[in-house]
């Protein structure tokens, strides 16, 4: 009798496992289905999911080559300033420790936008994206000649100049409420409909202020391609 009670048990614990493993699964497939273009047109956009995903999939790699160029005038306006605060401090533990986090080749497999959404003032809009890239880091390290010299020489002290990395991340982009970004530069004409960026592309003026651009705000590596080609 106590047998059987505990298989009925257990049938009903592997039940449940399995209809929140589905719950889970749908949940999943719901939340990673791209923005439809209909959506844009909506909330007032002229650019397509297309243009928003090639846009911001470069904006990100130059977020990526800005950092290890220590080009902070340029990242000061382009990622939010929590995300700001980290790249300095993360950038001056390898510079105390005399090493240079190096990046090269960035290859895009894919940028799909899954989320596009107004939360009170602020717009939030969420891309999948996957690429492959070179990544290593050079230190110094001491060598001696065959005549007792010594010199100091970079090398690479982590990672592989040659090898490929696979990168597969959730990244968050934010900016200020509007029905549009349709912006024209008072300085020399140039005409966006996708802001990006607080400067003029073309004469480097300023056209808008950081909240009503896009500012990268976070990512979250995952592996949801990969699970779903062993799946």
């Amino acid at each position: 009798m106590n047998t059987y009670i505990l298989l009925i048990i257990l049938l009903i614990i592997v039940i449940i496992v399995s209809v929140l493993i589905l719950l889970y699964l749908i949940y999943d497939e719901k939340k990673l289905k791209e923005v439809k273009n209909e959506l844009l047109v909506k909330l007032g956009k002229k650019y397509t999911k297309e243009e928003f995903e090639n846009t911001m999939f470069n904006k990100y790699t130059e977020i990526i080559l800005g950092i290890q160029n220590d080009n902070y005038n340029f990242l000061r306006d382009i990622v939010s300033d929590e995300e700001y605060n980290n790249i300095l401090m993360r950038n001056k533990n390898n510079k105390d420790n005399n090493q240079r986090e190096i990046v090269t080749n960035i290859k895009k497999g894919f940028s799909k936008l899954i989320s596009f959404r107004v939360n009170n003032e602020l717009e939030v809009a969420k891309l999948w994206i996957q690429y492959t890239d070179n990544e290593y880091t050079l230190g110094n390290r001491k060598v001696q000649d065959e005549e007792g010299n010594t010199s100091v020489e970079e090398v690479v002290i982590k990672g592989d100049k040659d090898k490929e990395i696979y990168h597969e991340e959730i990244i968050t982009f934010v900016k200020g409420r509007a029905n549009n970004e349709d912006i024209l530069c008072p300085n020399c004409g140039y005409h966006t409909m996708l802001l990006d960026t607080p400067k003029c592309i073309r004469c480097d003026s300023i056209i808008a202020p950081k909240k009503n651009h896009w500012v990268f705000v976070n990512k979250v590596a995952t592996n949801i391609s990969k699970n779903k080609k062993s799946s």
